[in-house]
C-alpha cells in the first residue's frame, strides 16, 4: 500500500466520523449542548474565581496598606490632627495612634495576611503598654510564623520581650537564649539577642549570668548600640568600668 492510498483512507475515515457526530447531534443534541454550556459555565466560574480573589486580594492589601499608615503616622503638635486620613494620618499623641493603628488592624484581619496582623498587633498592643493584649496576639503569630526564616526571629523576639514585661521572666529567658544560640537560624542580630536575654536574666536577679552576656557583647560586637547599654550594666554589676 503506497503513500497515497494511506492518506485517502484516513480521510475517509475522518469523514465517516465527522458525519457519525453529525447524525448523533441531530438525533439528540441535548448533551452536546449540555456539555457545550458547562464547559462555557466551568471556563466563567473560573474566571469569575479569580477575579473574585484578586478583588479580595486587592481589598486586603488596601486595608493592611491603611493600618501601616496609621502605625507609622506622625504626632503632631503645631497644627491639627488629622486621624481619619486613609494613607496619610496624623495624631496629637501616641496613645490615639496605637488605638488607631489597632482598630485599622482588626479591619485588614484576612485568610492570607492573619499571621502578619497579629505581629503588627502584638508589636502595637506592648508599645501602649497593654501586655496581656500584646502576648495573646503574638503567641498566635509564633504559631504561625516561628518557623519562618525571615519573621520568625522578630516574632520571637517581641514575644520574649513582651514576657519580661509581664514578669514571665522563664519564658522570656528561654526565648532570648534560643535567639542568641549562634546555631538557631532566626535571621535574629546576635547582639540585640544578647541584650535581651541579659536583660531578662537582671530582671529575674540571676546578676552573675546577665554579666556574662553583657560582657559578650563587649567583646563580640564592641561597635553595636547595645554596647553602650552593655557597658554601663557591666559598670552597675561590677563597679567598674568594662
Amino acid at each position: 500500500m503506497d503513500r497515497r492510498q494511506r492518506k485517502q483512507m484516513k480521510q475517509d475515515a475522518f469523514v465517516e466520523h465527522t458525519r457519525s457526530l453529525v447524525e448523533r447531534f441531530e438525533e439528540n443534541p441535548r448533551p452536546w449542548v449540555i456539555g457545550a454550556i458547562a464547559v462555557v459555565a466551568v471556563s466563567l466560574i473560573g474566571l469569575g474565581t479569580w477575579r473574585f480573589v484578586e478583588s479580595r486580594r486587592e481589598h486586603a492589601a488596601d486595608r493592611l496598606a491603611r493600618a501601616q499608615a496609621a502605625l507609622l503616622a506622625p504626632i503632631v503638635t503645631d497644627e491639627t490632627p488629622n486621624p481619619d486620613d486613609p494613607y496619610r494620618p496624623t495624631f496629637s499623641s501616641a496613645e490615639e495612634r496605637a488605638a488607631r493603628a489597632l482598630e485599622r488592624l482588626a479591619e485588614a484581619e484576612s485568610g492570607s495576611t492573619r499571621a502578619l496582623v497579629r505581629f503588627l498587633e502584638g508589636t502595637t498592643a506592648l508599645e501602649a503598654g497593654r501586655v496581656e493584649e500584646a502576648i495573646a496576639a503574638l503567641e498566635q503569630a509564633r504559631d504561625a510564623l516561628g518557623d519562618d526564616p525571615t519573621l520568625g526571629g522578630p516574632v520571637e523576639a517581641a514575644l520574649a520581650t513582651a514576657y519580661g514585661e509581664a514578669d514571665r521572666l522563664d519564658e522570656a529567658i528561654d526565648l532570648w537564649t534560643r535567639l542568641a544560640d549562634e546555631e538557631a537560624d532566626k535571621a535574629y542580630p546576635g547582639d540585640l539577642a544578647l541584650a535581651g536575654l541579659a536583660r531578662a536574666l537582671d530582671k529575674a536577679g540571676r546578676s552573675e549570668e546577665a554579666r556574662e552576656r553583657w560582657q559578650a557583647i563587649v567583646d563580640l560586637y564592641p561597635s553595636s548600640p547595645a554596647a553602650a547599654e552593655a557597658r554601663r550594666a557591666l559598670d552597675r554589676l561590677t563597679g567598674a568600668p568594662a
